[in-house]
């Protein structure tokens, strides 16, 4: 049987080869076609509560009336990851100023709020920029729920998540096809000319 087809029947295998592999995968668990795609406007964020790189709690209600992208990553990642939140440093210089972005890890054991802050600097997040921890439940949960994306340790997916000012999903982009970051950028555009 081939990759593909034991990864459709199965989506949990891609996580399972890459905590194998001790890197992060790409699109882990994701069997849908790498295209972008458009969410049901009706499918909104849960609220939760994890812990931000300056120790604080963080409440994602705080986040209504903005537009944002949610992305899950790991400090230690050796791959994905830094080309990634390379692309979210790119992002933050060309996006009006209003849009947040908000990174969440899959290595909560790792990744405290002291580790988060000094990868921020290192990829030269703003106040813009959200690093956020908490437990591995609630991260997968946050995950799996919100973002129908997986999560588990050292394993995750390379979409960016754009949320509209309601809280609403409204698009997942590979972060790996220029194309879809164009049409990233493009959405933001329009989805700040929405009503708050």
């Amino acid at each position: 049987m081939t990759y593909e087809k034991l990864n459709r029947r199965m989506p949990w295998f891609s996580l399972v080869l890459a905590a194998l592999a001790g890197g992060c995968s790409q699109d882990a668990g994701d069997t849908r076609p790498a295209i972008a795609r458009v969410e049901p406007a009706e499918r909104t964020v849960e609220n939760f509560t994890l812990i931000e790189r300056n120790g604080e709690p963080f409440e994602s209600d705080s986040l209504r009336g903005k537009v944002w992208v949610a992305s899950f990553f790991f400090a230690n990642c050796p791959g994905i990851c830094l080309k990634m939140n390379q692309s979210i440093a790119d992002l933050q210089k060309e996006l009006d100023p209003e849009v947040r972005f908000v990174s969440i890890t899959v290595d909560p054991d790792h990744d405290t709020p002291e580790v988060l802050n000094a990868y921020a600097q290192r990829v030269g997040a703003t106040d813009r920029w959200l690093f956020l921890t908490g437990s591995m439940r609630d991260i997968k949960d946050i995950a799996n729920d919100s973002f129908q994306v997986a999560a588990a340790p050292a394993a995750h997916s390379e979409r960016l998540m754009l949320v509209d000012r309601q809280g609403r999903v409204r698009g997942s982009y590979l972060v790996s096809d220029g194309a879809q970051m164009t049409l990233l950028i493009r959405k933001v555009a329009e989805l700040l000319k929405e009503p708050s």
